[in-house]
């Protein structure tokens, strides 16, 4: 299945209101076997990692073959908030946090995001 997410992060084919939508969908969930939801700033940093590993993946025939399935089905992966508008504060800091390549740089990064969203959380 082919994910149509919307608004995609540049190089990504995930979207910044997935993001956060996945980010709101671990904090509100019950605690995980391996891995707890209680440091929102831990999560957000394990969301990244994901989040990265999608980088330049464009899912083709090229993704068909290298990966050796039959064929993709496009299909809606999540509606929930398509068409939300991001605070432009928010927008921009996910877009350096997603795309930060140093460790040493996304902690900051990491409690601005988890504070603006902390703060528009009702919007979600």
């Amino acid at each position: 299945m082919v994910p149509r997410i919307f608004a995609s992060i540049k190089g990504n084919p995930l979207s910044l209101n997935f993001f956060v939508q996945c980010y709101i969908r671990c904090l509100m969930r019950p605690d995980h076997l391996t891995f707890s939801n209680e440091d929102p700033k831990k999560l957000l940093k394990l969301l990244v990692v994901f989040f990265q590993t999608f980088k330049d993946q464009k899912f083709d025939s090229n993704f068909v073959s290298k990966f050796g399935f039959d064929k993709l089905l496009e299909a809606d992966f999540t509606t929930e908030h398509e068409d939300l508008q991001l605070p432009a504060n928010l927008d921009k800091a996910l877009k350096s946090l997603i795309s930060c390549q140093d460790i040493m740089l996304m902690d900051p990064l990491i409690s601005e995001v988890v504070r603006l969203i902390d703060l528009y959380r009702s919007l979600f």
